[in-house]
């Protein structure tokens, strides 16, 4: 009697577009038997450029931020701790097929540089300390607090786009299309397009 052995490769892309997160699988199967034989192996169709549209933003990386900031006003002087994050993202919808060459087996996509989607304070992480009086009467704390949150804000954002973390981003979005693309035989290469503001 002949045993088989099933072999299963799987592997699943998720896609955050406007908080809906939808999942795409590629799976490879192949047969051996008993007798080593050649496997028979089930290969799949490269990815097509409309597939890759349709992965729609991506979020290739989130950034966890830590600094510390200081500020005066409103009769105050105070230090922040702040924590907080943000999600760099691809715009795959903007994709284009450059070459695909066939005997290389080798595709060239141009994708746009990884840009930040959100960045956001965490208010329930940051914590306030060292708060001196800079008067002698009057001082309004909470309005102290209001402003140096915008500054937070600020400094978040800026970190995010920071490019250490693109450059991260550019590394994650690579590796994902160097898979997607080894699992039909073929290999990847990247172009990086500038991004343009949208009205």
């Amino acid at each position: 009697m002949k045993h088989y052995v099933l072999l299963i490769l799987s592997f699943a892309v998720g896609v955050f577009v406007s908080g809906a997160v939808p999942t795409q699988s590629i799976n490879s199967i192949a047969f051996w038997n008993a007798e080593n034989k050649p496997p028979t192996v089930i290969n799949h169709q490269i990815p097509t450029l409309k597939q890759i549209q349709d992965l729609g933003q991506l979020v290739v990386l989130k950034v966890t931020i830590g600094d510390v900031i200081e500020n005066n006003g409103h009769g105050y002087t105070a230090v922040y701790l702040v924590k907080g994050d943000g999600l760099i993202a691809v715009d795959f919808r903007r994709a284009e097929l450059k070459d695909r060459n066939e005997s290389l087996r080798l595709v060239t996509i141009k994708i746009p540089v990884p840009a930040v989607l959100q960045s956001r304070v965490d208010h329930e992480q940051t914590k306030s300390y060292d708060y001196r009086r800079n008067v002698w009467f009057g001082g309004n704390k909470d309005a102290l607090r209001d402003a140096s949150m915008r500054l937070a804000q600020r400094q978040v954002e800026q970190s995010c786009h920071s490019t250490e973390h693109i450059d991260r981003a550019k590394q994650n979005c690579e590796l994902l299309l160097c898979m997607m693309y080894r699992f039909a035989g073929w290999n990847v290469q990247v172009e990086w397009l500038e991004n343009v503001s949208s009205n």
